[in-house]
């Protein structure tokens, strides 16, 4: 008896990077084409053509490992920010702050 697939389909609102679901043949992977993504990176490539070169020419592996690096970074600033909110969330101080309630008001000199 044949298996079916029974996965639901992608929101339509995903990137163009997003696979399509693979059939059970060995067909190639199909992308959908997201036309605004396209067009960003159409008019990123107009203003960066050095860049599109270096990017363009680069041996597909370290491609690959740059786009993984990239990921990993993603992460890591990702909890950096969630352990900095928990941290102002549980009213630790990451950084001393100055407490300007002594200062004389409104900026005025005093004789």
């Amino acid at each position: 008896m044949a298996k079916s697939n029974t996965k639901s389909k992608a929101p339509a609102a995903e990137t163009a990077a997003t696979p399509t679901p693979a059939p059970a043949t060995s067909a190639p992977v199909q992308y959908r084409e997201n036309p605004r993504t396209n067009e960003k990176i159409d008019e990123w490539i107009k203003r960066n053509p050095d860049q599109f070169k270096f990017f363009n020419e680069m041996p597909h592996e370290r491609a690959v490992r740059k786009l993984i690096l990239n990921e990993i970074d993603k992460y890591e600033r990702r909890e950096k920010a969630k352990s900095y909110r928990q941290q102002e969330g549980s009213g630790q101080d990451t950084a001393p702050r100055h407490d300007h309630s002594q200062s004389n008001s409104g900026g005025m000199r005093v004789r």
